[in-house]
């Protein structure tokens, strides 16, 4: 082989290399986590989501009061600056017989806020709360019949309104075991607008797709072996199905959120083997059900993720938590992957006793505010 075959030989190589990206890679490209800015304790209580105005961030929280010897929980909205200094809190309702299952942003900055509400004979029924961006508590409902019922997931609608994914399971003692995902819009007011069940699965959240219609993640449970597999669903803006597809990741699925991607969505779950191992999966499907690729992630034998989001990069932010082996308290889990879902770095964030981060945003300057708990007071940290 002469020198100039061997030189273009050797030229197209390089220019193959230059070529590849990140994605490419089955491990990604390493980097370096960010570093830690700033983190504020704001006391005890729950997180349960954060998002990002021009002047700081929003915490939806919980917090204590001693009522007659007894600690009562309230929720509340926190206002803090751009490093974390408290600027106001307000209180919104009490945790007493309100449960909170996930909130998101609004289109003026406050919050909507889903869960649980328990009615008599231990009866629940889905809640749903309206916030505005200074605090205030707009309007709050519950819904619901005679099955047990809890919101699971709740995204605003482009023209307005809102959707929730709830789900439905007849009480104990009913002469069948019938149980579904319940599909419902209201209005901007919380009045209901249609509702729609779709039998034998459970839901977990609920994102829009580009068609106008709503994109369900949740599990189908397969009672003979005990296992369940990730259901994925698309419903129009009436709540008609148009397609539903079943995934086995691994023996069990456990999904905990859904958000639109680039080209589809991505859902972060847990996943269980027969060794009972616990871990984290990340996947990634199309905008017709088409499973383009799953991964996994572990830092112990028992894992358990809260929030998937997407980030500027076209990559993905998880957080969750771990349990430490042998001591068995857990630690707070924030991994960065690449597109194709690659690890690319992760950080252990150790508060104490119970730590969990609970959620993530990534702020215009590609910084990292996390929503978390530890030895049961609330924090914020931030990451550039």
């Amino acid at each position: 082989m002469n020198k100039r075959v061997k030189s273009a030989i050797l030229v197209a190589f390089v220019l193959l290399l230059a070529s590849c990206t990140e994605n490419d890679s089955p491990t990604g490209t390493a980097a370096e986590p960010p570093v830690l800015v700033w983190s504020h304790s704001y006391g005890w209580g729950e997180t349960y989501g954060i998002q990002v105005v021009d002047d700081g961030y929003l915490l939806l929280r919980s917090d204590y009061e001693i009522e007659n010897n007894v600690y009562v929980g309230y929720v509340y909205i926190q206002k803090v600056d751009l490093v974390g200094n408290s600027l106001w809190q307000s209180q919104l309702f009490s945790e007493l017989s309100v449960r909170i299952e996930s909130c998101n942003p609004t289109w003026d900055n406050g919050f909507i806020i889903t869960g649980s509400s328990e009615a008599e004979s231990n009866i629940h029924r889905i809640f749903l709360a309206k916030t505005d961006a200074i605090g205030n508590l707009i309007w709050q409902r519950t819904y619901g019949d005679t099955a047990d019922n809890s919101g699971a997931d709740v995204v605003p609608c482009p023209g307005g309104g809102f959707i929730i994914a709830a789900n439905r399971h007849m009480p104990y003692g009913s002469p069948t075991y019938e149980f579904g995902t319940l599909l419902m819009e209201v209005d901007e007011n919380g009045d209901s607008l249609w509702s729609t069940l779709f039998d034998s699965v459970d839901v977990a959240g609920i994102c829009l797709a580009p068609d106008g219609g709503f994109i369900l993640s949740g599990s189908r449970p397969n009672f003979e072996t005990m296992t369940s597999d990730l259901w994925v669903a698309e419903a129009d803006n009436e709540g008609i199905l148009l397609w539903e597809q079943t995934y086995n990741i691994n023996e069990t699925e456990y999904p905990i959120s859904i958000e639109a991607a680039p080209e589809g969505y991505v859902i972060l779950g847990q996943c269980e083997d027969m060794s009972s191992e616990l871990k984290l999966f990340l996947a990634k499907i199309g905008h017709t059900g088409e499973l383009y690729w799953s991964h996994e992630f572990a830092e112990s034998d028992v894992n358990w993720g809260k929030q998937v989001r997407v980030t500027s990069d076209g990559g993905y932010a998880i957080v969750g938590q771990f349990r430490v082996p042998e001591i068995y308290i857990s630690r707070g889990l924030f991994l960065k992957t690449t597109s194709m879902g690659y690890e690319t770095w992760r950080l252990i964030i150790d508060e104490g006793a119970g730590t969990a981060i609970c959620d993530v945003r990534e702020t215009a300057i590609g910084g990292y505010i996390l929503g978390m708990v530890g030895s049961g007071d609330v924090y914020l940290k931030y990451f550039e």
